[in-house]
């Protein structure tokens, strides 16, 4: 037979069930190990809170047991309430324990009226969420900065950009980076959609049906910063795709951080030498001496594919029948160790882009090695000589084969080789003026005359930058807000403690 070790007030040996808890299944699982398990205790403890001091205010428990109770628990926190869950078992139930430990279970037994097992675990799970999301989206808005910040330092920065890891156009590096902000303010734009759908109260929903006891669902709800209710009881309880959501929106923001990262540790390479990734984001080989290894940039690839892992194991959770207790139980675990570790990848990103090394003269070097500019040479001879466009294309791409195949660089290019493939796919030379072709060739100007409306242009990417600092203000003072409103609910919370244990 098992040890009977305490789990919850009410698992024991001898009421409904005859044998303790195996001890290996509370290890593993209920209520689990401490790592996992420690995330949802401030939830947990702010909740037993609320819940106590709306039963008093309420009239539904004794006045005098009510502040006991809160008593009990500001003790609690006098002694370090997380080590003091820990050591009676560290269940959601833990709150209920240690106080039946402390003055019995004729005063502790109240504490769990109208509540169940089901809005305790919602309600840790939520607000648990909520917290985290507001952590990542922190260091989000520092990494939108610090991309805008660097990104007005390579405004001129000319660079080669890519399409399916060939040279492709001319581009600066401010504008690349602009290019991420974007991205990762859409991502900030998701992590506010997904917080505003996960701050809805469970509290009072119970296990599906709510309570016959007159509980205060809006007041518990207050007391804990939620901005409204779940008012269907089974959805509060049951449907867990406000979770789901947030493991999707992060796996999203993680795709876009090692799809960045990954850039840079690829231009870090020698064979690149575009950028150098600060030391203090590197190690070195135990037996090769000229080795840096970029490692910032190894642990968020890393991250992102391991979030991919966990978004697949969320899915596949919620896939067992709604009322089952897998996806409950189970889908927390993956998501806290996903936002811990997106909120430590976004970290090292902002850490590395802020020092990273760059070096100029290497990417506008490359900008005219590989025929990035051919683009502005047929446009070149649309403007000249009033070419069609397809035309033109198909005279390009016959000088680029055979300066390729007589190993020219674009630099080297003349107007007879320029007239020698015109007159391969036409017949007839064009004889365009030298220094029109030149122009055409300089990655410099074709970064300047792209002016229109998102293009690299230092003229129009200032400005375009300004209205995405103007948003970035924008997302931080919502960020602000909702961390202010979450404060002000837990002053709220202790002043109504303060209140009955006063009187």
């Amino acid at each position: 037979m098992a040890k009977d070790v305490t789990v919850d007030t009410f698992r024991r040996r001898g009421g409904r069930l005859s044998e303790a808890l195996d001890p290996t299944l509370q290890r593993v699982s209920y209520p689990g190990p401490w790592e996992h398990t420690r995330h949802g205790m401030p939830a947990i403890h702010a909740f037993d809170k609320a819940h106590c001091l709306m039963l008093v205010e309420e009239g539904i428990i004794p006045r005098d047991i009510g502040r006991q109770l809160l008593a009990g628990l500001r003790e609690m926190e006098r002694e370090d309430f997380l080590e003091a869950r820990r050591s009676v078992g560290a269940s959601n139930h833990s709150g209920e324990l240690w106080l039946t430990k402390r003055f019995g279970e004729e005063i502790a037994g109240w504490l769990h009226v109208g509540r169940s097992s089901g809005d305790l675990g919602a309600v840790s799970d939520s607000v648990t969420a909520r917290g985290k999301l507001l952590d990542v989206c922190e260091k989000l808005l520092v990494l939108r900065a610090t991309l805008l910040e660097t990104a007005k330092e390579h405004l001129a920065t000319v660079m080669p950009g890519y399409s399916g890891a060939q040279h492709a156009q001319p581009i600066t590096f401010g504008f690349y980076l602009h290019s991420w902000e974007e991205a990762f303010r859409r991502d900030t734009e998701r992590l506010h959609q997904a917080y505003a759908r996960i701050n809805l109260s469970p509290a009072g929903a119970a296990i599906m049906t709510g309570s016959d006891f007159n509980l205060n669902r809006h007041r518990v709800a207050e007391l804990l910063g939620f901005d409204g209710l779940r008012t269907n009881c089974h959805d509060a309880i049951f449907h867990i795709d406000h979770l789901v959501e947030a493991a999707c929106v992060l796996t999203v923001l993680m795709t876009n951080a090692g799809r960045l990262a990954d850039d840079l540790h690829l231009w870090a390479t020698s064979e690149f030498g575009m950028v150098a990734i600060p030391d203090r984001y590197c190690i070195t080989s135990s037996i090769m001496p000229q080795k840096k290894n970029p490692w910032s940039t190894v642990y968020i690839r890393g991250q992102y594919a391991r979030s991919m892992g966990r978004l697949s194991g969320v899915m596949a959770l919620v896939k067992a029948r709604q009322d089952e207790f897998d996806a409950e139980h189970f889908v927390a675990v993956e998501l806290w160790e996903m936002m811990e570790a997106d909120h430590l990848s976004l970290e090292f990103l902002e850490g590395t882009i802020a020092h990273l090394q760059v070096n100029r003269k290497v990417m506008k070097q490359r900008a005219a090695a590989f025929w990035a500019t051919a683009t502005d040479v047929a446009s070149m001879l649309v403007r000249e000589r009033r070419l069609p466009w397809r035309t033109a294309h198909q005279i390009v791409a016959i000088l680029v084969r055979l300066s390729q195949e007589r190993g020219l660089r674009p630099q080297d290019v003349t107007t007879d080789l320029l007239d020698e493939a015109a007159v391969a796919h036409s017949g007839k030379p064009l004889g365009v003026p030298a220094d029109a072709l030149r122009a055409a060739l300089d990655p410099v100007h074709f970064v300047n005359a792209r002016t229109m409306v998102g293009g690299p242009a230092p003229s129009r990417l200032e400005p375009q930058m300004a209205e995405s600092a103007a948003r970035l203000a924008a997302d931080r003072a919502a960020y602000t807000r909702a961390r202010e409103r979450l404060e002000q609910a837990a002053r709220t919370l202790e002043a109504g403690i303060d209140a009955v244990l006063a009187g």
